[in-house]
């Protein structure tokens, strides 16, 4: 017998202790996976707040500061005992568990749970660095409009660059022959590799991932002909949920492409951009109070790329932040009828 107040919280417990209090408003519990995810989520739960409705963004453990999606999710399946519902929900990175359906149990609970709400993306990373939302970005952390990068190009090539790597990495998760290529292995490979140069847009970098890539699918291929057939079937799957060469970076372990990929481009661009500036600043200022004042006035206004990708907001035109969306949509509905 569930004997303690953590161990009766599940939907009904909440709907009726709710009920007690503010008959017109309904509070719905919601877990998360980490502190960062709170902001993302309240960002998007924030629509969906009413007089009636409203959202409580919690970790997992009430006990601890345990957080992450096995946290999470080891949380939901005990509360899927005793009655998760319409008070109480989860949002959590995807990771893999889109891409894999219902190949694992892991994924099936999550696409199949009406309660569970995940990014579609791999995580909340891939998302904030959204291709059309990183000119903004890029501004934001300059405070000068350029040319100098078309980041929507840029995420598109990356994605052709690493799509097909990714293929074998999402086959490989459920496969007896995973050791072959770890998730880290596969990150690894796709990282940048180093300082970027903006005035060659990065090439030199691109084309050495890009022969990184084409010689592990080689390995795997040689090593696997057998999985080859399965990949082309895999690669149809996944063109159905989204997955397509142009955008397999919104798929790929967000850390790696924040950290070591986008990060390293605004940085050098950041520079770039900054030391032109005041360059101006200093050829055009009449004397030595005014430059020091100018040069102070423009760092101070500046924002660091890390601070900017946290804080961005610019991908509500992307598709799987739209299935989110239309999730909510539906789980709103719910409440209300």
């Amino acid at each position: 017998m569930r004997t303690t107040l953590l161990e009766n919280q599940n939907s009904n417990y909440l709907e009726a202790f709710g009920s007690q209090y503010k008959k017109d408003t309904i509070t719905v519990l919601v877990y998360v996976e980490s502190h960062d995810d709170i902001a993302f989520w309240n960002f998007i739960l924030q629509d969906y707040k009413t007089d009636k409705i409203k959202f409580d963004i919690q970790l997992p453990s009430n006990e601890s500061l345990a957080k992450g999606k096995t946290k999470a999710l080891e949380r939901h399946t005990d509360l899927l005992t005793i009655g998760t519902g319409k008070r109480l929900i989860i949002c959590i990175d995807s990771d893999y568990d889109y891409l894999l359906q219902d190949k694992t149990e892991q994924s099936r609970l999550i696409n199949q749970s009406e309660f569970i709400f995940q990014t579609y993306t791999y995580s909340i990373e891939n998302l904030r660095c959204f291709s059309s939302g990183l000119h903004h970005v890029s501004v934001q952390i300059t405070n000068r409009h350029h040319d100098k990068i078309d980041f929507e190009e840029l995420l598109k090539l990356y994605s052709t660059i690493v799509y097909p790597l990714l293929l074998w990495s999402v086959f490989l998760e459920n496969s007896e022959d995973s050791s072959s290529m770890r998730l880290t292995q596969f990150c690894n490979l796709i990282k940048l590799g180093g300082n970027v140069n903006i005035h060659e847009k990065g090439m030199k970098h691109l084309k050495s991932l890009s022969e990184r890539v084409i010689n592990q699918v080689k390995i795997l291929e040689t090593t696997f002909p057998h999985h080859v057939e399965s990949i082309t079937s895999l690669q149809e799957e996944l063109t159905k949920l989204g997955l397509n060469p142009d955008n397999a970076y919104l798929f790929i372990q967000g850390h790696t492409l924040h950290d070591d990929f986008v990060i390293p481009f605004l940085t050098s661009l950041s520079s770039v951009l900054r030391s032109e500036m005041e360059s101006t600043i200093m050829s055009q200022a009449i004397h030595q109070g005014q430059k020091d004042n100018d040069l102070a006035l423009y760092r101070n206004s500046l924002t660091e790329p890390e601070k900017a990708l946290k804080n961005n907001t610019e991908y509500k035109s992307c598709f799987l932040y739209q299935k989110i969306r239309t999730d909510l949509d539906q789980f709103i509905q719910t409440i209300d009828s």
